[in-house]
C-alpha cells in the first residue's frame, strides 16, 4: 500500500511540476463552493448526476472518501455508521442544506437512511468544518445538499431491478410556476435481501463446520420525498422552502451466529427548513443566510420473541426546534470575518411497550445554543491566509436515566456545560497550481444519551462516561492543474494528520449481540490521505482514495496500553478508472479494506476484504439511458465488523428517462 501511495504521489507531483496553469475545479468531485466555506478544510464533494442509474446507498458513496471508513452490520439497508480519521461515529456532524440532524440522544447517523436520491451533492469535510456549521463536537462534517430546482421544465424518472430482489424507483419534476421555482422528488429503494453468504457457525477458528446459509430477516424498503420552492424576494435576497421526508421499515437480521426472524424496525425523519439567502443585508457588504427549522425523528424497534435481548417493543422519538443566522462581512482591508449563531431545542420521548407497568418516562430535553466566530487575514496579496476561528456551545441537559429496554432506572437529573472549541487554519498559494495548508484545533465532545444509557437492544448502559477532548492536527497540500498535455484535468491531495483524543469514547463488543461505550484514556490516530482525481480528455477519468492510518491506545490499564483502537482499519483503497466511449461509459470499482481488531485485547479481528465491481451505461439520444452493474464479481464472501456478512456476486440494471 505504501508503494501505491508513493507511486501515485510522484506521477502527480512529475505531471505538473512544469506547469505554470490556472486553477479549474473538475466535474467529477469539484469542490468550488466547500472551498469558499472552509478554505483550509481538506474536502470532497460527490456530485450525484452523472451516478443515479447505479445502485449505490449512501455507505457505498461515502467510503469512496479517503479519510472515511464505514462500517456496515450487513449489505443494502443495514445499520452503517461513519468513522472519518479515526473518529467515532458520534463525532462526525451530519446536516441537511446546513440543518444539524445528528440528535443530541445519539449523534450517530444511519448512512443507511440518507435520502441518496433526493440530493444533487455530498460534502465531506476533514481537518475543520465551515463555520457556518457552529457546533463544538468535532472538526468532521457531511453535509446533504438536496437538489435545487430550475426554472425550466424538466422531469425525470428512474426504474431498477436487481439480485435478491432489490428494486428502485424515483420521480423528479422540477418547474417555474408563476414567480416560484419548484421542484417535486418521490423515490423508494427496498430488498428482500436474503443473499448466500459463508456461515462460520459461531466458530470462526474452526472451519470444519463452515456452512453456506441465507440471510434472514434482511427485507428492507425506503422511501424518500422532497419538496423545494424558490422565489425572489428582491434582487438580492431569495426565500427557500425545503421538506425532506424519509421512512424506512427493516427487518433486523442479527450476526451470522445468530440470525434472527421476527425482530424489525421502522425510521422516520421529515426536515422542514425555511431559509432566507441575501448578498445585502443589513447592509452592501454582507453575504447572509437565515434559518428556521423543525426536525422530527423517530424508531421504532420492535424484538416481540426476545431475539437479540430482552422483550421489547420501543418508540425513540425527537423533535428539534431551532433557527441560526450566518454571514460573511467583505469590503474590509485583510479580513473577512464570519459569524454563525444558533438556539435550538430538542425534546426526547422514550418509550418501551412491554414494561410491566408501562412506564410514563419524563421527556429528555437539551437546549442548545451555539456561536461562532472565524476571521479570514489575507496577507502577501492573497498569497497566504490565516483562519482563527472559535466555536462556543452552551448545553442544558434534563433527561431520565433509563436501561436498555427504556425503563426507568434513576431519577431526572440535569447537567449544564459550556465547550469551547478555538482551531486556526493556514494556506498557503505558492502557486496558480500549488496550495499547502493545514489545521490545528481542539474540540469537545460530551457523552450523548445513548451512550450514557444505552439504546434499545444494542448498546449496553454506561453511566460513568466523561466528555471527550480532542486536540487533532494536519497538514499537506493540493495540485490543481487543467493544461498538461492529453488532460483535461487534474486534482492530487496530500494529507498527513495526527489526532490525540483523551477520553475517546467507542463502542466495543461485549457479547456476540450487543455493545458498550467506554472511554479509551487518551488515544493517538495518525495516517496519511491521497487523493487524485484524472480526466484526459473526454475519453478516461479516474479517481483514487488511499488511507493509511495507525491507533493506538495510549490507556495506563497494561492489557489494553499499545492495542489498536477497535473497527479502524490500517488501509483503505478506492479506485475507479472510467472510459467513455461515444454513448457507453464504463466503469470499474475496486475497494480495499485492511484486517481491523474488533475489541480492544485485538483478539477478534475482521479479515481483510477486496470488492471488485464493474458497470456500464448506455445513453440513446437526450431522453434514454440504461445501465448494467455487477457488484462483487468475483464472488467474495466479505464480512464486516467480522460477525455481520456482506453481500456476494449481485447484478443489477436501471433506466432513466429524461423530458
Amino acid at each position: 500500500m505504501t508503494g501505491i501511495a508513493i507511486m501515485l504521489l510522484t506521477i502527480a507531483t512529475a505531471a505538473v511540476a512544469d506547469q505554470e496553469a490556472g486553477v479549474e475545479t473538475i466535474t467529477v468531485t469539484g469542490i468550488e463552493q466547500a472551498e469558499q466555506r472552509a478554505s483550509s478544510a481538506f474536502t470532497t464533494r460527490i456530485i450525484l448526476e452523472n451516478r443515479r442509474l447505479e445502485f449505490e446507498t449512501g455507505p457505498d458513496l461515502l467510503a469512496e472518501s479517503a479519510g472515511v471508513h464505514v462500517r456496515r452490520f450487513g449489505g443494502a439497508g443495514a445499520y452503517s455508521t461513519i468513522s472519518i480519521r479515526g473518529s467515532s461515529p458520534n463525532q462526525v456532524q451530519f446536516f441537511i442544506d446546513g440543518v444539524p440532524i445528528s440528535e443530541g440522544r445519539n449523534e450517530t447517523v444511519d448512512l443507511s437512511f440518507l435520502p441518496i436520491d433526493s440530493l444533487d451533492t455530498l460534502e465531506i469535510y476533514r481537518g475543520t468544518v465551515p463555520v457556518s456549521f457552529g457546533g463544538s463536537g468535532g472538526n468532521h462534517a457531511v453535509n446533504l445538499v438536496t437538489r435545487a430546482p430550475s426554472s425550466t421544465p424538466r422531469t425525470e424518472l428512474i426504474a431498477g431491478y436487481g439480485s435478491f430482489e432489490t428494486y428502485r424507483a424515483s420521480g423528479t419534476h422540477t418547474q417555474r410556476i408563476g414567480a416560484i421555482d419548484l421542484l417535486a422528488h418521490l423515490s423508494s429503494l427496498g430488498s428482500k435481501g436474503d443473499f448466500e453468504f459463508l456461515s462460520f457457525s459461531g466458530t470462526e477458528s474452526d472451519p470444519g463446520d463452515d456452512v453456506n446459509v441465507r440471510r434472514r430477516n434482511n427485507r428492507f424498503y425506503t422511501i424518500n420525498g422532497l419538496l423545494k420552492a424558490d422565489t425572489d424576494i428582491s434582487s438580492s435576497t431569495r426565500a427557500r422552502l425545503t421538506q425532506v421526508a424519509s421512512y424506512r421499515d427493516a427487518g433486523v437480521p442479527g450476526p451470522d451466529s445468530r440470525q434472527v426472524d421476527q425482530t424489525h424496525q421502522q425510521n422516520i425523519r421529515s426536515v422542514t427548513t425555511i431559509a432566507i439567502d441575501s448578498d445585502r443585508f443589513p447592509i452592501e457588504s454582507i453575504d447572509s443566510t437565515h434559518r428556521a427549522y423543525v426536525v422530527y425523528q423517530q424508531l421504532d424497534f420492535d424484538d416481540p420473541e426476545h431475539e437479540l435481548g430482552p422483550t421489547q417493543d420501543t418508540r425513540d422519538r425527537s423533535v428539534t426546534l431551532g433557527a441560526n443566522t450566518t454571514g460573511t462581512l467583505y469590503g474590509l482591508r485583510a479580513h473577512e470575518p464570519s459569524w454563525f449563531a444558533e438556539i435550538a431545542h430538542e425534546n426526547f420521548d422514550a418509550f418501551n411497550e412491554t414494561s410491566t407497568p408501562v412506564p410514563d418516562l419524563p421527556d429528555q430535553r437539551r437546549l442548545r445554543i451555539n456561536a461562532s466566530l472565524q476571521d479570514s487575514v489575507q496577507l502577501l496579496d492573497d498569497r497566504i491566509v490565516v483562519l482563527p476561528a472559535i466555536r462556543f456551545q452552551h448545553l442544558e441537559d434534563r433527561f431520565s436515566q433509563s436501561d436498555v429496554g427504556n425503563r426507568p432506572a434513576g431519577a431526572t437529573s440535569g447537567v449544564d456545560r459550556d465547550l469551547w472549541s478555538p482551531s486556526i487554519g493556514l494556506v498557503i498559494h505558492a502557486a496558480p497550481w500549488l496550495s499547502f495548508r493545514g489545521n490545528l484545533g481542539r474540540y469537545q465532545r460530551p457523552p450523548n444519551f445513548s451512550e450514557l444509557f444505552g439504546n434499545a437492544g444494542v448498546v449496553v448502559p454506561s453511566p460513568d462516561l466523561v466528555p471527550e477532548t480532542a486536540t487533532q492536527r494536519d497538514v499537506g497540500f493540493r495540485i490543481d492543474s487543467a493544461e498538461l498535455p492529453m488532460t483535461r484535468s487534474l486534482t492530487f491531495v496530500y494529507a498527513y494528520f495526527n489526532n490525540d483524543i483523551d477520553n475517546l469514547i467507542a463502542f466495543r463488543g461485549v457479547s456476540p449481540r450487543s455493545f458498550k461505550a467506554e472511554n479509551f484514556e487518551n488515544v493517538r490516530v495518525r495516517g496519511h490521505e491521497i487523493s487524485l482525481q484524472l480526466e484526459l480528455k473526454k475519453y478516461v477519468s479516474l479517481v483514487a482514495n488511499y488511507t493509511r492510518q495507525t491507533s493506538k491506545n495510549l490507556s495506563i490499564e497494561p492489557s489494553r496500553r499499545g492495542q489498536p483502537v477497535p473497527l479502524l482499519p490500517r488501509d483503505e483503497l478506492y479506485l475507479r478508472p472510467q472510459l467513455n466511449v461515444g454513448p457507453a461509459q464504463l466503469h470499474y470499482e475496486f475497494v480495499l479494506t485492511g484486517a481491523n481488531s474488533t475489541t480492544p485485547s485485538a483478539f477478534d479481528t475482521a479479515a481483510r476484504r477486496r470488492l471488485h465491481n464493474a458497470g456500464i451505461a448506455l445513453k440513446f439520444g437526450k431522453h434514454f439511458s440504461v445501465a448494467f452493474e455487477v457488484a462483487n464479481f468475483t464472488d467474495e464472501s466479505p464480512r464486516d465488523l467480522i460477525d455481520f456478512p456482506l453481500p456476494r456476486r449481485s447484478l443489477n440494471g436501471s433506466v432513466k428517462m429524461e423530458f
